[in-house]
This record gives structure tokens, C-alpha cells and sequence, in this order.
């Protein structure tokens, strides 16, 4: 969206805003997830799923949608995924932080069946609405 929307503005430099866009993304995602410690907490839970935008908003998703029953398959992607690389550097960021949120995610994973690449991580404690984490 917001590259249509930067299109519209006079003299816009769609080379330079490719160049930046990642960088300006990884800064805001990454204040956000340290500002919120839920937030951060359920990216940390997201471990190891490769992590997508299930958009065909190209570069930042995969180009598909989530309701494409393809969605899963990484061969088909047509899109960079920059925003789902952004999420997963954000993540190892994190985990290398938060070491005691690394053990638990750990110890989760013990007591669950192995995540397929396709399975997300949903908050399970309700006590926190994550509309709120903006």
C-alpha cells in the first residue's frame, strides 16, 4: 500500500525507495517487537517457521494469497518476501536477547508434535489483545 501511495507523490523515486524500504521496514518492526514484549514474545514462538506476507503485494510478500491453497509452497512465491526476511532477522535478534524466552520456546517444542513450515503461531493467552501492540 504504501508504495502505491508513494507513486502518487511528484518526483517519487521508485530506485530509491526500493533501496530503502527494507531498512526503513527492519527499524520500525524492529522498534515495535522491542517496545512490546508480547509482541516480541509470540515472534519468538513463531521459531523456526519460515515466516511470509501472505499478500501479492510485491516485493514485500510472497505473491500469494493465504486463501491460495498453493500458499505453502516456498517454489511457487513469486514475490522477495522482504517484510517475512525482515520478521525472521527481527526474530533471531530477539532470541539471542531473550535467551529465558529461547528455553521456553524450546521446551514448547518438546512438548508439541514438530511445526510443519506452514503453521502459525497464534497467541494463546487472550489476556492481551495484540490489536493493541501498534
Amino acid at each position: 500500500m504504501a508504495g502505491i501511495i508513494c507513486r502518487n507523490i511528484a518526483n517519487f523515486d521508485e530506485e530509491a525507495w526500493n533501496a530503502k524500504a527494507p531498512e526503513t521496514a527492519y527499524v520500525c518492526c524492529s522498534e515495535k517487537f522491542r517496545k512490546y514484549p508480547r509482541a516480541a514474545k509470540e515472534l519468538i514462538r513463531s521459531y523456526p517457521c519460515t515466516l511470509a506476507e501472505a499478500s501479492s503485494e510485491l516485493p514485500w510478500g510472497c505473491g500469494m494469497s493465504l486463501k491460495n491453497p498453493k500458499v505453502t509452497d516456498k517454489k511457487l512465491w513469486k514475490g522477495q518476501g522482504i517484510m517475512g526476511r525482515v520478521l525472521e532477522t527481527i526474530r533471531e535478534e530477539l532470541m539471542a536477547e531473550q535467551p529465558e524466552l529461547v528455553e521456553e520456546q524450546n521446551t514448547r517444542l518438546k512438548e508439541v508434535r514438530s511445526p510443519a513450515p506452514w503453521d502459525v503461531s497464534l497467541p494463546t493467552d487472550t489476556s492481551e489483545d495484540p490489536t493493541e501492540w501498534s
